[in-house]
């Protein structure tokens, strides 16, 4: 079987995750916490970075340390993973779902305008599937409003907007470690930001609120959001080597354009907006009508072939716990289409071009 995803697991790797073993330290105090920190907001290009459990509670870390509580709304876009919309959830604020761009599947000014209102606080713009979203448009928006902008960056590691990487263009980001992103953890997240009065805020959210100078006083409710030492141990030996990954990937993601492009398939390659440059994480193409409506059957063909695929996430209001969130406006066609027209092929530095052939024989032998 092709798989979709497979993370890399390396002699640095094993290296690393058995020093920390060896050295005692397996919890969330360890040489590698600071280190897994300091080395990713160096190549990130930021002034901090805070690690966290999953990139779900860096997200909630993210927005209780812009203050964002009950009476708020925070605008995401209808189309994105769960994660999203419930990190607002989880702060008692109201999340208002906005439809998206066809073209780069996320949030862009014009959606967003049509959803702020006086109660509007901020604003998560999602990197869907990598494609950088117009994060400055968003900004030149929402900045003189004084509404914060929050990049969910959790698929956009390596994805460029301009001369800036994805995740450095609003007030605070977040990226995912987990198993199927570029470089994981297992489990775990990041919180970036270049403010440093709102990482210390989110270090204390995420440590149960424990005032940094006098321990076990407690003087706010927080979490236990913290990422372990193992897992920082393997993020670096990760961290090390992303550069080169991000490379392999982004070479598989020319080998499928290439050749789904030469077999002249009826699918949509999306392209990132004039001067960004795409995250390579899962590469995701966008089914005709006749086949959208046939995915489940086709992903069953593939999967008979040993190749496996996944479909788009669903749109917010078609799941239940989301249906009576307010939608500006009623309708969503962007994200409704682009939800059920989506489908994910396997994206991970395992594969070699071979593997990609036979994908892309199988997508051209099922396909209608």
């Amino acid at each position: 079987m092709i798989q979709v995803s497979k993370p890399f697991i390396g002699a640095k790797e094993i290296r690393y995750v058995n020093a920390a073993l060896e050295e005692g330290w397996i919890s969330s105090t360890g040489r590698f916490i600071d280190e897994f920190e300091e080395k990713f907001a160096r190549w990130l290009g930021v002034r901090h970075a805070v690690t966290c459990s999953s990139g779900t509670t860096a997200l909630h870390l993210a927005l209780l340390a812009l203050g964002v509580g009950p009476g708020d709304e925070v605008i995401v876009p209808s189309l994105s993973f769960v994660a999203t919309i419930n990190a607002v959830i989880y702060t008692g604020a109201t999340p208002i779902l906005a439809d998206v761009d066809p073209t780069t599947w996320g949030l862009s000014p014009d959606k967003v305008k049509r959803a702020l209102t006086r109660r509007t606080k901020a604003v998560i713009v999602v990197h869907l599937y990598g494609l950088p979203a117009d994060s400055r448009g968003l900004q030149d928006l929402i900045g003189p409003l004084g509404i914060h902008l929050v990049e969910d960056a959790a698929e956009g590691l390596g994805g460029w907007d301009g001369d800036a990487p994805v995740g450095t263009l609003g007030h605070i980001a977040i990226f995912s470690f987990y198993g199927n992103k570029v470089m994981s953890t297992g489990e775990g997240g990041m919180l970036v930001t270049g403010d440093a009065d709102l990482a210390n805020l989110a270090r204390r959210y995420r440590g149960q609120g424990q005032d940094p100078h006098k321990r076990y006083f407690h003087d706010l409710v927080g979490y236990n959001y913290r990422l372990t030492n193992l897992q920082c141990a393997l993020g670096v030996a990760q961290l090390e080597r992303l550069d080169d990954e991000l490379k392999k990937r982004a070479d598989i993601f020319t080998w499928y354009t290439n050749l789904i492009r030469q077999a002249g398939l009826p699918v949509e390659i999306p392209i990132p907006r004039l001067g960004c440059i795409q995250a390579p994480w899962l590469f995701t193409i966008l089914l005709d009508e006749t086949n959208a409506r046939r995915r489940d059957n086709l992903q069953s063909e593939l999967a008979k072939l040993a190749i496996e695929t996944r479909p788009s996430f669903f749109i917010a209001q078609d799941m239940p716990p989301y249906v009576n969130y307010p939608r500006r406006p009623a309708n969503h066609p962007h994200a409704a289409s682009l939800s059920k027209r989506g489908l994910s092929l396997p994206t991970h530095t395992s594969l070699v071009r071979e593997d990609v052939e036979r994908v892309v024989a199988g997508l051209a032998s099922t396909l209608k």
